[in-house]
């Protein structure tokens, strides 16, 4: 079975990807326009 608090580590670190990927992308995309 697996933990409710491994769920909620997984997802948060997956959030943290996902912001990460979208302030690199919006910096990349200032910089090209």
């Amino acid at each position: 079975m697996i933990s409710i608090r491994g769920l909620q580590k997984s997802f948060r670190a997956q959030q943290g990807r996902v912001d990460a990927l979208r302030s690199i992308s919006l910096e990349v995309g200032e910089g090209e326009f």
